[in-house]
């Protein structure tokens, strides 16, 4: 079993005997508001070429982004992310992969001098940061796909707080889309890491002021007929299911108090 708290910290626990085996801290130390676990091989054409069946975990922790990291070396093999569109191409913490801080865990038989020194080490290191638990940037809040690692439709969808569901593919990034929300199409890219993982970003792009546009392009409010019925939501996205019974559909509900069904 795997737990996140608000600082960015992950638990790996031992159901067996109720204790914690690993723990990390998100290298970004922001809330983690959704977890997956998930128990296979790589998706085709990955950039770390293995066909070894391993355990990963699904992390949505950071500004708008998702990652997965390899549950055996802490590594991150793909991440999902969302840029903002003031950020500039050659920004390099937003063409980063995020990592994972190994964090020492003290045993239960420690000495009080010995508890004292690792009381110091976590004060120094880990010391509590209100700006990383009450940002105001966009935070993915529901997740929800499928990977095979030899199914070529391989996918994760995301909603967060900015009102966006979108679709990403594990691969190519011209078959992702916006399924519901955003003014503008947004562009989507992909980083490979050779040997190490990849990058998948969406650029939402802002959206025309109606004085930066041709006056053919502007939208004829009279004459528009019958217009197609508003599929966004307009408060922060809670969560979002996939269900396949009695029809393929997805499910997302939102704090506007809305549920929306997506075929």
């Amino acid at each position: 079993m795997i737990t996140g708290t608000n600082r960015g910290f992950l638990s790996l626990w031992d159901i067996r005997f109720q204790k914690t085996v690993k723990l990390w801290q998100h290298s970004s130390a922001a809330p983690v508001n959704r977890l997956g676990a998930w128990f296979g091989c790589l998706p085709r054409g990955h950039t770390v070429s293995s066909n070894d069946t391993r355990p990963y975990m699904f992390a949505a922790c950071g500004p708008n982004e998702c990652s997965m990291f390899d549950i055996v070396d802490s590594s991150c093999r793909q991440c999902f992310r969302v840029l903002d569109p003031s950020t500039g191409y050659m920004d390099p913490s937003a063409m980063t992969l995020p990592t994972l801080q190994d964090i020492p865990i003290a045993s239960s038989h420690t000495t009080f001098g010995r508890q004292n020194q690792n009381k110091r080490y976590w004060n120094d290191n880990f010391a509590y940061n209100s700006e990383s638990t009450t940002t105001l940037k966009p935070q993915i809040a529901g997740m929800v796909g499928s990977i095979n690692g030899k199914n070529p439709r391989d996918y994760l969808i995301t909603g967060g707080s900015d009102c966006v569901i979108r679709y990403f593919d594990f691969v190519s990034p011209t078959k992702c889309y916006t399924v519901s929300g955003g003014q503008q199409r947004p562009s989507f890219e992909r980083v490979d890491f050779e040997g190490q993982g990849r990058l998948i970003t969406c650029r939402d792009n802002p959206a025309l002021r109606i004085k930066e546009t041709e006056s053919a392009h502007h939208p004829h409010r009279l004459h528009k007929g019958i217009s197609r019925s508003d599929t966004k939501h307009h408060d922060a996205i809670t969560d979002i299911k996939m269900v396949k019974h009695p029809m393929r559909a997805l499910i997302s509900c939102s704090n506007d108090g809305a549920i929306k069904i997506f075929r």
